[in-house]
């Protein structure tokens, strides 16, 4: 290497160092802060849009969206809302839950308020096979030419006006005559929907003076129209069990209160799930009071739900609801004095079912009957016998609707 090599060299190297420590031997900046972390992704839970179970809506949920699936099923995000549509046509928003409906999506959730009423005549009328009685599915054709559809005032006084554009889609699009139930037809419609949904056996416990375990059985499938039954129980360690029965009108969401039935058993509640229930309870006369907390037993995805009651002859009692799919049998029951959950599995063979109970270390057979609602051959009343063992017998009951 030649001497001006060299030194160029040198001069290189001691360039390089310099620009390395700062330019002249001054302080390092400070390292740039690290990126913040990505927010975790929103919880993520799955509801049905029932007015019976409707397939083919929009809906949109922050970075949830689709169109609900043949039995109604659509995913939102926990602790935000949820917003339904029809096409151009939007039809509301309400919270994330596991139960939605064209009550919850109007501004007082009744049955009965106009707009609600409205929205089930329209979706009824959507229906491609005009049968509710499978559910109501909006076709692939409708979702369509639905974009191009004016937005509908569901709380129109003259409401058949609002819906002559998807009339006439419907008429060419699916080659059928289209028509809007009327406003009665659609209530009652609604009305047997949401019992069966809000139906169920509910156990929990409850805070405050003595009383314990809980149950709350809702509608028992005894719909009437204008009102359903509720059947609250709880055990007290020293009197035994405490009950008040009463009536509660379905609307999204429900609520009751029993005071006005039972004044010496004072129960109020409130849906804050269609699989949850709180409230309070009184007992005037002891100045005794609490509040209390229940979950439903079983599931929301089987056919038809019966719920119900048994008794054992050794002095047992609780609440129990049976989940039917097709001749499958499952379900739970729930013994309030001994606070024993059980799980159920069985078997419709024809008419005859058979049942077996197992929980708090003991297995329980039962065999009995289910009676049909009519031709199509769903569920609707169940009884029969149960076996404890060691001598001990008692019998069940129930009553169904088809839930899905």
């Amino acid at each position: 290497m030649t001497t001006i090599t060299l030194r160029l060299s040198i001069a290189a190297a001691a360039v390089v160092s310099l620009g390395a420590c700062g330019g002249g031997g001054g302080d390092d900046a400070p390292p740039l802060p690290p990126p913040p972390p990505p927010p975790p992704p929103a919880a993520v839970q799955e509801g049905a849009f029932k007015d019976a179970n409707v397939s083919g809506l929009s809906y949109e949920s922050g970075q949830q969206s689709g169109v609900t699936n043949a039995v109604g099923r659509y995913t939102c995000e926990t602790g935000n809302t949820v917003t339904f549509s029809v096409g151009a046509v939007e039809l509301g928003s309400t919270e994330c839950t596991t139960l939605a409906s064209p009550p919850a999506l109007v501004g007082n959730g009744q049955i009965d308020d106009p707009a609600a009423a409205n929205m089930a005549r329209f979706l009824l009328m959507l229906d491609t096979d005009q049968d509710n009685r499978n559910g109501l599915n909006i076709s692939e054709g409708l979702q369509v030419v639905a974009d191009s559809w004016p937005a509908i005032d569901f709380a129109a006084a003259d409401f058949d006006a609002e819906v002559t554009v998807p009339i006439s889609d419907i008429m060419s699009v699916e080659e059928r005559m289209a028509f809007l139930p009327g406003e009665a037809f659609a209530i009652d419609h609604l009305r047997d929907t949401l019992s069966c949904a809000y139906s169920g056996a509910f156990v929990g416990t409850t805070a405050g003076d003595r009383v314990t375990n809980v149950t709350l059985n809702v509608g028992r499938g005894l719909f009437f129209r204008d009102a359903d039954d509720l059947n609250w129980a709880a055990y007290d360690p020293e009197n035994g069990t405490r009950t008040t029965v009463a009536t509660y009108e379905v609307s999204a969401p429900p609520t009751f209160d029993t005071s006005t039935s039972d004044p010496n058993v004072q129960v109020t509640g409130t849906f804050d799930t269609p699989n949850s229930i709180s409230g309070t309870w009184n007992l005037p006369l002891e100045s005794l009071s609490g509040t209390y907390s229940v979950n439903r037993l079983g599931s929301d995805t089987a056919e038809s739900r019966l719920n119900g009651q048994f008794t054992t002859t050794d002095g047992g009692s609780g609440v129990l609801v049976l989940d039917i799919t097709g001749d499958a049998i499952a379900g739970e029951a729930f013994e309030v004095f001994e606070g024993v959950l059980y799980t159920i599995t069985g078997s419709i063979d024809g008419d005859a079912v058979e049942l077996t109970a197992v929980g708090g270390g003991e297995t329980i057979t039962g065999t009995g009957t289910v009676t049909r609602r009519d031709q199509f051959g769903l569920p609707r009343d169940i009884f029969g016998d149960l076996d404890v063992g060691g001598g001990v017998t008692g019998g069940f009951f129930g009553r169904g609707c088809k839930l899905n």
